[in-house]
C-alpha cells in the first residue's frame, strides 16, 4: 500500500478522477515496472509520512525534499514540477519585499520552498499550519496571515479555486519545486520500491504516456471550473 493525502487538487484528492493527477501517474509507473497491483490509500498528510517512516506503508507521495525530510526518507526521481505561488490580499504590499515581518500560512504537507527556508529559520518567521488550502486562504482573507504559499496549479482545484479567487497570486522567483515519492531511508525494501518506481516513471516519459496522463487530468480539472 502507498499513502497519500487529500485536498490537494489537481494532484491528489479522492474526489478527483483516479484520485488525481499524481495518483494516476504513480499507479501507471508501478504498472510499468511490476505485475503486482498498487493500492493507493488516502489518509492525513502527517499520517502518510509517519506511517511510511514506520513501515506501515511501502511509500508515500507527493512530498518535496527538505534537509530534514531527506534525513528520514529517500526521494524518488522528480515526478512533476510544482511551481510555487505567493497568494496575498489585493491590498497587501508585495510580500517578497518584507519577508522578515510576515506571518505565513502553509497547508499541512507543504514545506517552505527553497528561497524561504533560510529566511524562515534565521528570522523565525511565524507559520500558521492548517489542514486545508481553503482554511489557509480564509486566514489570509481575514488578515490572520499575510500570505500563503502553495503550488500554482492547486488554484485549479474545485473548492480551493473558489477560496483563492479573492487573492492575488505572484511567482516566487528562483523556485523550481518537484513532487516525489518517498520511502524510509534505512529500510532495505524501500530501495527496491524506489528503483521500481523510477524505472516505471522513466518508461512513462519515454513512451509519452506521462504527458498524455498529465494532459488528460489537467484538462478534466480545468473543464470543471
Amino acid at each position: 500500500m502507498i499513502a497519500t493525502g487529500a485536498n490537494y487538487a489537481p494532484f491528489v484528492d479522492p474526489a478527483l478522477p483516479e484520485g488525481g493527477l499524481l495518483a494516476a501517474i504513480v499507479r501507471a509507473a508501478f504498472a510499468e515496472a511490476t505485475d503486482r497491483p498498487i493500492e493507493v490509500v488516502t489518509t492525513s498528510w502527517g499520517e502518510a509520512w509517519s506511517s511510511t517512516l514506520e513501515q506501515g506503508f511501502a511509500a508515500a507521495f507527493p512530498f518535496a525534499p527538505t534537509t530534514a525530510r531527506q534525513e528520514e526518507m529517500t526521494f524518488s526521481a522528480p515526478i512533476l514540477p510544482a511551481e510555487i505561488a505567493v497568494f496575498r490580499r489585493a491590498d497587501h504590499t508585495d510580500p517578497r519585499m518584507e519577508l522578515g515581518r510576515l506571518k505565513l500560512c502553509l497547508p499541512l504537507g507543504i514545506a517552505p520552498p527553497t528561497p524561504l527556508r533560510s529566511v524562515v529559520e534565521e528570522m523565525k518567521l511565524r507559520i500558521a499550519r492548517v489542514a486545508t488550502v481553503e482554511e489557509c486562504a480564509l486566514k489570509v482573507q481575514r488578515g490572520q496571515a499575510d500570505v500563503m504559499l502553495l503550488p500554482r496549479l492547486v488554484r485549479f482545484g474545485l473548492d480551493a479555486d473558489r477560496a483563492l479567487a479573492p487573492l492575488v497570486a505572484g511567482d516566487l522567483p528562483g523556485e523550481r519545486r518537484f513532487h516525489h515519492l518517498v520511502v524510509p531511508r534505512y529500510f532495505y525494501r524501500g530501495q527496491v520500491v524506489i528503483q521500481a518506481f523510477n524505472q516505471g516513471l522513466a518508461r512513462l516519459k519515454e513512451s509519452g504516456r506521462l504527458a498524455e496522463i498529465t494532459r488528460t487530468h489537467l484538462g478534466s480539472v480545468l473543464a470543471q471550473r
